[in-house]
């Protein structure tokens, strides 16, 4: 397994975010003047301003320039060119290749006709367990055009992208105020998770860090919308894979969905029966294969999936901004645990 060169730079803290200090932060960082505000008049505002973030990156991943994002298309490059310029936004360090957001993956021409893909990897160093990791991850690609029509991908995955985009913010904006996460959090955009997750296969058999490293995954797919069993519900979020390879995880993801108060944590398809009807379809799969506890985020399928009408007029903010809010607790949790997730099961790779 290769090791990033500027991982030791970057965690050492010869390189990297020092607390209070956000190189490259953009305007819509700042959340100034709170402290002055009533408490709940504060509380509207930072739930305005997560909306309003969420809202924007939606809106930039579904543009017409975007043309569906489509495996090593123009729409793609400029979705993992957005993704990185965000991250550096945030002050996030590079975690590709020499010293770049960006990993190369190689696919057969079959796949892609030889065009480029790439995997968008970014790490926020952790203070007392930096070599330690927790990653947050989405895949960026979708379906581009098919029969002459695009397909937006909103919540396919651009919601999920946004999401994660949106628990970094948080994660920074913890460290400016002093409270930098425990471990290092890796954060990943993968490609061609709709060709059959090869972003994240290939990531996981060439990680910047070795597997045993990784604490837990947290990956974050379809969370923009609902699906028919939940059709007149309060938001709610599935969790799937919270005990495949780690019972200290699984009771982590328990005790953060009884302490949720405005979401309601389902774990319908975290059984053994039926979790791989969608956990093996996303790119948290490849890092279970090797042992790693690793957790899908998901909020169902509905209609408009894979088609055309998957757009973001029909994205439900009053859903995915309660998802986002109890993702980005439970990546809090995963990253200042006082232990690394106990491996309860072997870490032998599938056939």
């Amino acid at each position: 397994m290769r090791i990033n060169r500027m991982i030791f730079a970057i965690l050492a803290g010869s390189v990297g975010i020092l607390p209070g200090v956000i190189p490259g932060a953009d305007a819509r960082q700042a959340e100034v003047g709170l402290a002055d505000v009533a408490p709940i008049a504060a509380a509207q505002n930072h739930l305005a301003l997560v909306e309003a973030r969420l809202l924007s990156d939606l809106q930039a991943l579904t543009t017409s320039e975007m043309a569906g994002r489509g495996l090593g298309t123009a729409g793609e490059r400029a979705a993992a060119e957005f993704v990185a310029a965000r991250f550096e936004s945030l002050g996030l360090q590079p975690f590709g290749a020499d010293g770049t957001f960006f990993q190369d993956v190689p696919l057969s021409s079959q796949v892609n006709s030889g065009q480029q893909a790439r995997n968008v990897v970014a790490v926020l160093a952790g203070e007392q367990f930096p070599y330690e990791f927790v990653v947050v991850s989405a895949h960026l690609d979708h379906l581009g055009r098919e029969r002459g029509r695009i397909h937006p991908g909103a919540d396919d995955n651009a919601s999920g992208v946004s999401a994660m985009l949106e628990i970094a913010h948080a994660l920074v904006q913890d460290t400016i105020a002093g409270n930098r996460p425990a471990r290092s959090i890796i954060f990943v955009g993968f490609t061609a998770e709709e060709v059959g997750l090869r972003g994240s296969q290939y990531f996981v058999e060439h990680a910047p860090v070795h597997l045993t490293s990784i604490s837990a995954v947290l990956n974050i797919d379809m969370v923009g919308r609902r699906d028919d069993r939940h059709r007149r519900d309060d938001p709610y979020i599935y969790m799937i894979g919270t005990r495949l390879h780690s019972q200290m995880l699984g009771d982590l993801v328990d005790a953060s969905a009884e302490n949720s108060d405005d979401l309601d944590v389902d774990f319908h398809f975290n059984s053994r029966r039926r979790q791989m009807a969608f956990y093996q379809r996303s790119d948290q799969w490849h890092f279970a294969r090797y042992g790693v506890p690793a957790l899908m985020a998901f909020a169902g399928t509905h209609p408009d999936y894979h088609t055309p009408r998957d757009v973001v007029e029909d994205i439900e903010l009053d859903l995915l901004t309660p998802r986002v809010r109890y993702l980005t607790g439970l990546t809090r949790e995963l990253a200042n645990a006082a232990e690394a997730m106990v491996r309860d099961r072997a870490a032998e790779a599938a056939e």
